[in-house]
C-alpha cells in the first residue's frame, strides 16, 4: 500500500454496500433456513436516476467492506434473520464520515442479495451476485511477491508482500502491514496497514483475483479495503 497522510481525505461520497451474515458464504442453504452473505460480490446501488458499481467483501461475523465506482469506501455490520437482513455502517465522505442504515434486505446464500439504504440525506437500492472466486482456493504463499498499486485518492505506490504475510512498502519506510487467512478453505484474507510516518494504523479485508476472472474485476491482482475511525481507502494492487 501506499503512505497514507494523516489528512486523507476520500475523493467523493456513495451509498454503496455489502450486506454480512453468519456462516460460510458460497453454498446454497435450504429454504427457511438462515442465510448468509458471507463472500466476494459485485454489483450496484442506485440512488433515482444515479447509479455505481461496487465491489464488497465480508466475513463470517457480518463485518463488511465496500468500494464504489466513485472511489469511496463503506464499512459495516449486518444482522440477519432467517433470509433476510438490517444493519448500520459509514460512508466514508470526502469531509466527514457519514452513517448509514440497511432494511428490507433480502438474501439467497452464495447467489444475490439486494435491500434498501439510507444515508447522508438521501436513501436508494442496492443489489449484488455472488462471486465464485470466493470458493477457490488460495494460500498465503499465491499472495508473495511486488505489487503496484492503485489507490481511491488518485495516487499509487508498490509494495513487497512475503509468504508469511507480512509486507513493507518499497522502498522500505513508509508503510508496513500483515496479511492473514482465517479460512484456508474461503478466498477472503485479513488485512492490517500501518502508516509509519503518522503511526495510524487501518484493517480490513482483500481477496486474490486469479488470471481467470473477468471485469469488472482484474487478473493477477490484489484487491484490498481498509478502514479506521476516521477514513478508509481501497487499492488495486496488481502482481508484477
Amino acid at each position: 500500500m501506499k503512505c497514507l497522510p494523516a489528512s486523507l481525505i476520500m475523493i467523493s461520497a456513495s451509498i454503496t454496500f455489502l450486506a454480512c451474515g453468519g456462516g460460510g458464504g458460497g453454498n446454497s442453504t435450504p429454504a427457511g433456513s438462515t442465510q448468509s452473505t458471507a463472500g466476494i460480490w459485485t454489483g450496484t446501488s442506485t440512488n433515482g436516476s444515479n447509479s455505481l458499481t461496487f465491489i464488497g467483501l465480508c466475513d463470517s461475523q457480518g463485518n463488511f467492506r465496500s468500494s464504489s465506482s466513485d472511489n469511496s469506501v463503506d464499512v459495516g455490520q449486518l444482522t440477519v434473520t432467517g433470509a433476510t437482513f438490517a444493519g448500520t455502517g459509514e460512508i466514508y465522505n470526502p469531509a466527514a464520515v457519514s452513517s448509514i442504515t440497511f432494511s428490507n434486505g433480502i438474501i439467497t446464500t452464495g447467489t444475490s442479495i439486494s435491500g434498501q439504504w439510507s444515508g447522508g440525506g438521501e436513501s436508494g437500492a442496492l443489489s449484488a451476485t455472488f462471486n465464485q472466486l470466493y470458493n477457490r482456493p488460495v494460500t498465503l504463499a499465491s499472495l508473495a511477491g511486488s505489487y503496484v498499486g492503485v489507490f481511491t485518492d488518485g495516487t499509487s505506490g508498490s509494495l513487497t508482500l512475503q509468504a508469511d504475510g507480512t509486507y513493507t512498502s518499497n522502498p522500505v519506510g513508509s508503510f508496513s502491514g500483515s496479511v492473514t487467512l482465517p479460512d484456508t478453505s474461503r478466498n477472503l484474507f485479513s488485512v492490517t496497514y500501518t502508516n509509519l510516518g503518522s503511526n495510524e494504523t487501518l484493517s480490513g479485508l482483500g481477496f486474490w483475483a486469479d488470471s481467470q476472472v473477468t471485469s469488472p474485476l482484474t487478473a493477477n491482482t490484489f484487491f484490498v479495503q481498509v478502514t479506521n475511525a476516521s477514513y478508509g481507502v481501497a487499492a488495486v494492487l496488481v502482481k508484477q
